[in-house]
């Protein structure tokens, strides 16, 4: 889904924080529909790395994010853990239906801009750069 409200007030810190938003509703989504959710969350690769990133993906699916030593074995105890913050995940599962009634909406134009992506020579627009 794209950013949506965008204004002449946002920084880049908040285009960064709507495209981390955007990928923890779309992966919560795809969690919930799991048919065996589990209480916690393993994190791991680059985005483990970040603070931010971990924490929100503990308020977003409202689950505790353990973040392993190292990323090859599962059996050593957790370098850092993520509770949920109660106030964010409550404006989170505000958020949610708003999310998932937009991406819903503009579902048909998405498929429209697929269609004309590949109906484009190679699928690339080119750009004079000067």
């Amino acid at each position: 889904m794209g950013i949506a409200r965008i204004s002449f007030n946002h920084k880049r810190a908040h285009f960064i924080r709507a495209i981390l938003e955007g990928i923890a509703f779309n992966l919560a989504h795809v969690y919930e529909v799991m048919s065996d959710p589990h209480d916690k969350i393993h994190v791991t690769g680059g985005l483990s790395q970040s603070p931010v990133w971990c924490q929100l993906v503990a308020d977003v699916f409202d689950r505790e994010v353990i973040v392993p030593t190292l990323e090859l074995t599962k059996k050593l105890p957790p370098s850092h853990v993520y509770q949920p913050n109660s106030e964010n995940v409550t404006i989170y599962n505000e958020l949610k239906p708003i999310f998932q009634q937009i991406t819903t909406q503009l579902m048909g134009s998405y498929e429209r801009l697929i269609d004309w992506q590949k109906s484009q020579v190679n699928g690339k627009i080119e750009t004079n750069n000067r």
